[in-house]
């Protein structure tokens, strides 16, 4: 499972100020009863697929199966009222008021209204799985951004974009308008650097939704 262990390695998880790690087994092993067995016995079909059927054993193949994996690992993490997570990270122990003012919103509704970790943390250690967008939900968006104004503060852009060749922009993506004067806009996007992967731009740290590609 090389290329889940390489896109692990770009997070927090794995290399962080307080030089505290997480090991695939904190996050993915219970760590008693019977969902450690349950998840033990599970994990002998990730070898089985890599080594054997070779359903996983490509980029490509790990590609077309991201989203199913993605599903298996959210749906489980639900079921246990993420389990995992909460034995190294507890509501407790979080002193909220230090926390940026959208995450102190965040966990207090969190903790209001009884969510769990993977409600919002999906993709904090691997690539997400690429979100297909509905055809004619494309369609529909594309016609409604000919016509809406483009004087606005901000930006969204509907399709993946370029800006130039300093960036590929995800679909989404807050661009804020700068300077409005000119022929083409010029925006400011920001966002969050990871070690090791340098030319993503991500939404903030420790979360792995993409917003560019420098």
């Amino acid at each position: 499972m090389s290329k889940p262990f390489e896109e692990y390695q770009g997070t927090v998880h794995f290399s962080n100020q307080k030089g505290i790690r997480a090991e695939c087994a904190d996050c993915h092993i219970p760590k008693s009863g019977m969902d450690y067995l349950f998840a033990k016995l599970k994990a002998s079909k990730d070898i089985y697929h890599e080594f054997v059927s070779g359903k996983i054993d490509s980029d490509d193949k790990f590609e077309a199966h991201r989203q199913e994996m993605a599903e298996t690992v959210w749906k489980e993490l639900k079921a246990t009222d993420s389990a995992t997570c909460r034995s190294c990270h507890s509501f407790d122990a979080m002193d909220i008021a230090s926390q940026s003012e959208s995450a102190q919103k965040m966990h207090n509704k969190a903790q209001k209204d009884s969510e769990t970790c993977i409600d919002c943390h999906k993709g904090i250690a691997h690539f997400p799985p690429e979100i297909k967008m509905d055809d004619n939900a494309a369609h529909e968006l594309e016609s409604q951004a000919a016509t809406s104004v483009t004087n606005g503060a901000h930006i969204y852009p509907f399709k993946t974009s370029h800006i130039g060749e300093l960036a590929t922009v995800n679909p989404g993506t807050d661009l804020t308008v700068v300077d409005a004067s000119g022929k083409q806009p010029i925006v400011l996007l920001q966002g969050y650097q990871m070690q090791g992967s340098e030319n993503t731009l991500y939404l903030a740290a420790g979360q792995r939704l993409a917003l560019a590609t420098l």
